[in-house]
């Protein structure tokens, strides 16, 4: 026994119990250090690999696109070779007098002896032989009039006397005498087109060519989106030239996804960047001015 100042012993088992206690807490601050390195580094792990089959399906969704656009590109250049050859067969395109189209009275636009207005054996024998749509346009002041179509309107009434949008990439183009090709909203859904002016004999645009085609393959497209989810909460979606949300993972709503991209707009639009409990990326689809989103819960993470 060992004794202290005033003669009273202490304990060797007290003694080797502290140094015990010492060392059980000194293996208990190695181990929550050992562990909270391991969590560390094993949530690390999960964000590479998550950010990685994020990086991995926007490349595939950027892919589809890109095989759209230049699936579609082709055949609207070709139909748009058919509409002018068949029109040329017509005559020299002229305006004479006026003519009506769904109670509008516009110039009247004439290819040789045939009036354009409410004719629609043109229109009608593009899509015989190519499918898709095609119109004749006619100037008419600042705006371009359907005279001729099978564009269609939701009651599938022929979109006679609709105009051209005055906003549009396609009218910019026109009236400075080059064509459009891409992809425009007409009568809210999303056709891939071609837009060529008409020139008269002086070389004066007097209207438009257009052939487009409803892109039929996003719905393909939107499948695979609307099934895709990142970890248990994230989400894909894709967003039309007006930035309205045109498919999304089916788990979350519209709304959500709409959200987040009016506090986008509001940003400097950058790339990636935190919202709250999300980390957002918004990638462009330049050829269509569509953007593709992804947004990954980080709570799922933790």
């Amino acid at each position: 026994m060992a004794e202290t100042a005033l003669g009273r012993p202490v304990s060797i088992h007290h003694s080797l119990r502290g140094k015990v206690t010492l060392w059980f807490a000194g293996v208990t601050v190695l181990l929550a250090a050992a562990f909270f390195w391991g969590y560390r580094n094993f949530r690390h792990e999960i964000l590479v690999s998550t950010q990685q089959r994020v990086e991995d399906r926007v490349f595939q969704v950027h892919e589809e696109l890109l095989s759209a656009n230049a699936l579609y590109l082709d055949l609207v250049r070709a139909s748009m070779k058919v509409l002018k050859n068949k029109g040329a067969t017509l005559g020299a395109p002229r305006i004479a007098g006026e003519a009506t189209v769904d109670g509008k009275v516009v110039p009247g636009l004439w290819f040789g002896e045939q009036a354009m207005a409410n004719w629609f054996g043109l229109v009608d024998q593009v899509n015989d032989l190519m499918g898709g749509t095609a119109t004749v346009f006619v100037k008419s002041g600042d705006e371009f009039v359907r005279v001729c179509t099978n564009v269609q309107r939701q009651d599938a009434s022929r979109a006679v006397g609709t105009i051209l949008d005055p906003a549009g990439k396609a009218i910019a183009a026109i009236r400075q005498g080059k064509a459009f090709y891409g992809v425009v909203d007409i009568l809210g859904r999303a056709y891939f087109t071609g837009y060529e002016p008409i020139l008269d004999q002086g070389g004066e645009t007097i209207g438009i060519w257009y052939v487009g085609y409803l892109i039929e393959t996003l719905p393909k497209l939107g499948s695979g989106i609307e099934k895709t989810k990142i970890l248990e909460n994230g989400y894909f979606a894709l967003l039309d030239a007006k930035q309205q949300v045109v498919f999304h993972s089916e788990h979350v709503g519209a709304g959500q996804v709409q959200q987040i991209i009016t506090r986008w707009k509001k940003l400097s639009r950058p790339g990636s960047w935190r919202d709250g409990s999300w980390q957002v990326q918004v990638i462009p689809f330049a050829e269509w001015n569509f953007l593709i989103v992804a947004a990954t819960y980080l709570p799922d993470v933790a």
